[in-house]
């Protein structure tokens, strides 16, 4: 009879700390979706929009290019990749880590071509444009991927995601 009581006290303490465990997993996703992606997205939205005003069918010049990429767009990439490396130092949740990791490699790559298209502009080197282009479509596809992962985190733990 004693034995049989142990066991199912034990069970129920397994049962109540698998539902902590899954609350507390839950929390993790929350935080870090309701305000470590919304700092982030306020840095990269700015970012975006500022290499968007020189590029695409807003390109003028490369002078006015090079100079929005070296005034504003490199220093929001600089900002946005800092803060990805903050946040991955305070992110002790394994699975959020792991999905945070992606967009810490995003945030890196995307500072890199910048740096690498500034370069490319300074030395009117279109091979290096080339490769610039490359890096772009590798940092869009660190992004594509990052949106999927953190969109079935999401799902995974019923938490809402409002990113853009």
């Amino acid at each position: 009879m004693k034995r049989i009581f142990n066991v199912i006290i034990i069970l129920v303490m397994m049962f109540c700390l698998s539902g902590c465990s899954d609350s507390d997993k839950r929390d993790a996703v929350l935080e870090y979706i309701n305000n470590d992606c919304v700092d982030m997205q306020k840095i990269e939205n700015e970012l975006l929009a500022s290499y968007d005003s020189v590029s695409g069918a807003n390109y003028e010049n490369d002078e006015k290019m090079y100079r929005e990429l070296t005034t504003n767009t490199i220093e929001l990439a600089r900002e946005l990749n800092e803060k990805a490396v903050k946040i991955g130092d305070d992110i002790y949740d394994v699975e959020v880590l792991e999905v945070h990791r992606i967009y810490m490699n995003y945030s890196s790559k995307l500072l890199s071509t910048i740096g690498l298209m500034v370069l490319a502009i300074e030395n009117q080197d279109m091979i290096l444009m080339s490769q610039v282009n490359e890096k772009l479509n590798d940092a869009n596809n660190l992004a594509l991927d990052f949106r999927r992962e953190i969109s079935e985190l999401a799902a995974k733990y019923n938490v809402l995601l409002l990113m853009e």
